[in-house]
């Protein structure tokens, strides 16, 4: 994270924030989410190479403040931002890792025993 223990000091936040109250997802919201995320990747991926995280990093900020809901003080968004990152997204993406991880070894072990 850009937010580690150096950059939550000088903003004068704790260094472990509290955690987001992770909201639960329906089948359906997931796989429209799913669905609109797909199209964002491909137009950024159309962007050239080296524009693409100027473009991306924005875009990203700004969908990812919504978590805040109403609040205005740009510190509270931004706090708010990252404790639903470290709460609701990055252990969901670290579970999928694995999940993939043990998949290719998986795959790896029945092309082993086939040969």
């Amino acid at each position: 994270s850009s937010y580690g223990p150096e950059t939550r000091r000088e903003l004068g936040w704790p260094a472990r924030l509290a955690a987001f109250d992770c909201p639960t997802v329906s089948k359906p919201v997931a796989k429209a989410a799913r669905k609109a995320a797909v199209v964002v990747a491909k137009r950024f991926k159309g962007y050239d190479e080296d524009l693409r995280e100027l473009y991306l990093a924005p875009y990203l900020d700004t969908v990812l403040s919504r978590v805040a809901g109403d609040e205005r003080d740009a510190g509270n968004i931004m706090r708010t931002t990252v404790s639903f990152v470290e709460t609701c997204l990055t252990p969901a993406r670290m579970a999928a890792a694995r999940r993939r991880e043990k998949t290719k070894k998986g795959a790896a072990t029945l092309e082993g025993a086939a040969s």
